[in-house]
């Protein structure tokens, strides 16, 4: 039995301890990255962007007129303050549209009545560059991030624009109304005479009152045109293919603009989500210096394409370097990119097996070595993730300490990494191992054409590189490592940070069926997993099964400060609490998680004073039963029109009332036909359609339906209020400081048609 050295231990806490302080490195140069310029003064050139003279707008909104709410007294006077600043910019045309229509998408129709605010600085052409961003907000908030200040940054360029000489193209700004509601207001625009002149489209919005903008989304290639204008541009492909994947439960109007207009850019504030959609989201939560970023990139990218054009289509790869430029290249190059990639990495395997750099055995060893590290590196996290779950019974314990799961998860990550080396020799090929698995991932995403492989692409470039380099000069093989380790790895790193800082917030209002904590440990490990298969080569030689045990106590280590009460103030958990009115239903308020966490017990001693509240709890629902029904429900009329045959029309009356949204359902498959000036959505026989009519008219609201056969068709009303009964309002004010509430008040009815 061999006695244990003093350094036996030593040489792989040197080698954990070295990548751990390189990935530390990165991730606070990411950091640094990520953060907005400085805010230019008041007295800064008329033709540039100042966030000084932008804030006294986005002041006017929240604390002045507070939730702006569409359909209600503040927005209306929200449309008056847009139309005394914007009328106050000489040259600049300005009009209120007010109108009424129907917009259908696969799952629906929305039926709508918007107030848009519009404002055009004339160009040389009639050719227009459309700047949208909304300025109503959920019921309650008052949305300094979401949507005041890209509203503000939106007349701050108008400004800016008009106190320069005339651009070649025109450039008109919708602030629109409704996109809380389902986009109405974008919608509206569409049919507005000067949307025929709209080339390409710019939609502002925010997710979070911090940080840069985002480019979240972009089509046609109109993000080539933002990489070559804005100051520091900001974003990765990888962000729009989580968005566009239905991963993020948000959406924009975007959604609404691009079928008209195929060239578009998404832009929207993402750090500090904890704020977004609810009261947090003040102009106090807002970042210095993000407003700044959102105007000087929406001004530097209208500029440039009011000048020289919407560029040519084929911009779907893009990722920005360092927060100083951004590359944008079509997919055709990006196949052309891998392919090339590929073929070098397949020579300089080749060439350091022909001068002996390593054996073919060793090869096959440390390709098998880093697939294992991958793998593991991703399952240990997650099982990890589900001990602070389930045993240890703390889900989300990182929720108002996000880094702490990035250490803990990225220790697990490290330790499983290590551990895959153990049972593989073929040291010398570790880092030709790396550049195969790295080669095997970029093969995988150019066959499915996600824009994401670049990450793998830059990986195998570097690393083909390094590898035939070290083969020739065997003398500086580390040194030119390091070198080439850098590069990828810093990009994927803020990738990283950027997926992490949007996904972490966004933990508090998915309502899935488990705790999030193991989706979190996946989305931690994978950077750290994937760096590992060529940072691990780096770090000095040690015993891989001691590296990995030493990380593995170190996560462990890591665990136990996240076993915390998840929720602080300034990161609140997020619950909705549901004022419904049922036919022939004793009336009750419903508190929900808007994560998989349940409301804690702690909130029944909170509520107790509130009159005529009793909590039942219902698994992750907390249920209260009203004595005393409160909601006023409109008359609904259904006349049939008595006409029997293989079609019939039933016409539904909703009476006056103060509401402001009615929702009807009706089974698609019994629907064939309806009163609205729009064509029926295509949708299987077995989906329902949903008809949602926003801001009704004062005097009621009806519709005639076609239907199929003579059988009754069983259909929903729902009814919703904009203002609050007192009880819903009691509950709301009796909430801990670390919770916060959306609201929703209906009344919901059966109908037979």
């Amino acid at each position: 039995m061999h006695a244990q050295t003093p350094t036996s231990w030593f040489r792989p806490a040197l080698a954990s301890g070295v990548v751990a302080l390189l990935s530390l490195a990165l991730a606070g140069l990411t950091s640094l990255i990520a953060r907005p310029p400085e805010p230019a003064p008041a007295n800064a050139p008329a033709t540039t962007f100042s966030e000084a003279r932008a804030l006294p707008l986005v002041r006017e909104l929240t604390e002045g007129i507070g939730p702006r709410v569409t359909g209600t007294r503040s927005a209306a006077l929200t449309v008056e303050v847009l139309l005394g600043a914007l009328r106050a910019i000489p040259g600049v045309a300005v009009e209120v549209q007010d109108t009424s229509g129907v917009h259908v998408d696969p799952t629906g129709a929305l039926v709508y009545r918007a107030r848009n605010v519009l404002a055009r600085v004339p160009g040389r052409r009639t050719e227009a560059v459309l700047v949208a961003a909304h300025y109503d907000t959920a019921p309650g908030i008052v949305g300094a991030g979401d949507n005041a200040a890209p509203v503000a940054a939106a007349v701050e360029a108008a400004r800016a624009l008009a106190s320069g000489p005339p651009l070649e193209r025109s450039v008109v700004f919708n602030f629109s109304d409704g996109e809380e509601a389902g986009g109405s207001g974008a919608a509206a625009f569409l049919h507005h005479p000067w949307t025929r002149d709209v080339v390409a489209f710019l939609n502002l919005d925010s997710a979070g009152p911090g940080g840069r903008t985002l480019v979240f989304q972009s089509a046609g290639g109109l993000v080539a045109a933002y990489a070559s204008a804005a100051p520091l541009p900001f974003g990765t492909v990888l962000a729009q293919d989580i968005f566009q994947a239905g991963l993020v439960p948000s959406g924009t109007d975007f959604e609404i603009y691009r079928p008209a207009y195929p060239r578009g850019l998404d832009l929207a504030l993402y750090e500090d989500g904890y704020a977004y959609h609810t009261p947090l989201d003040r102009l106090e939560r807002l970042e210095p210096g993000s407003l700044q970023h959102l105007g000087d990139s929406v001004l530097a990218t209208v500029r440039e394409l009011a000048t020289h054009g919407p560029p040519p289509e084929g911009g779907n790869v893009f990722y920005d370097l360092a927060g100083r430029t951004m590359l944008v290249y079509s997919r055709g190059t990006a196949l052309a990119l891998a392919v090339v990639t590929l073929a070098a990495a397949v020579m300089a395997v080749g060439v350091a097996l022909r001068r002996r750099a390593f054996t073919a055995r060793e090869l096959g060893g440390a390709v098998a070595s880093t697939f294992a590290g991958l793998l593991l590196g991703v399952v240990l996290p997650m099982v990890a993730a589900l001990v602070l779950a389930y045993v240890l019974r703390r889900p989300h314990g990182w929720y108002a300490a996000p880094w702490t799961a990035v250490a803990c998860f990225g220790a697990f990550a490290l330790a499983g990494s290590w551990l895959g080396r153990a049972p593989f020799s073929g040291a010398r090929a570790g880092w030709a191992g790396g550049v195969v698995g790295w080669a095997a991932l970029l093969a995988l995403a150019t066959v499915f054409g996600v824009g994401s492989g670049y990450l793998a692409l830059w990986a195998v470039a570097w690393g083909a590189a390094a590898l035939l380099l070290g083969t020739w000069l065997p003398r500086y093989r580390s040194a030119i490592q390091a070198i080439a380790f850098a590069p990828p790895t810093l990009l994927l790193a803020e990738a990283a940070s950027d997926v992490l800082r949007v996904f972490i917030p966004v933990a508090g209002r998915i309502p899935l069926v488990i705790p999030f904590d193991p989706i979190l440990a996946a989305l931690v490990a994978l950077p750290f997993a994937t760096g590992a298969m060529l940072g691990l080569s780096l770090a000095p030689a040690a015993p891989s099964w001691r590296a990995g045990l030493l990380c593995l106590a170190t996560g462990a280590v890591l665990l136990a400060p996240m076993a915390r009460f998840p929720y602080t103030r300034e990161h609140p958990k997020r619950i909705t609490v549901e004022y419904l009115e049922a036919e022939g239903q004793q009336p009750e308020i419903l508190i929900r998680s808007r994560d998989s966490v349940p409301p804690p017990e702690s909130l029944g001693p909170a509520m107790a004073g509130v009159p005529g509240i009793r909590l039942e709890r219902e698994g992750r629902l907390l249920r209260a039963r009203i004595a005393t029904p409160v909601l006023p429900m409109p008359a609904v009329e259904v006349t049939p029109s008595g006409v029997a045959g293989p079609e019939r029309t039933v016409s539904l009356r909703v009476g006056p009332g103060d509401y402001t949204i009615l929702d009807l359902k009706v089974p698609r498959g019994a629907l064939a036909g309806w009163s609205l000036d729009a064509p029926l959505p295509q949708a299987s026989g077995g989906d329902s359609t949903w008809i949602r009519v926003v801001n009704p008219p004062r005097d009621g609201w009806s519709i005639q339906l076609q239907l199929h056969g003579e059988t009754p068709v069983p259909a929903e009303l729902v009814v919703r209020y904009a203002n609050l009964p007192s009880h819903v309002a009691g509950v709301s004010a009796a909430l801990p400081d670390w919770m916060v509430a959306r609201t929703d008040v209906a009344r919901s009815t059966p109908l037979k048609l």
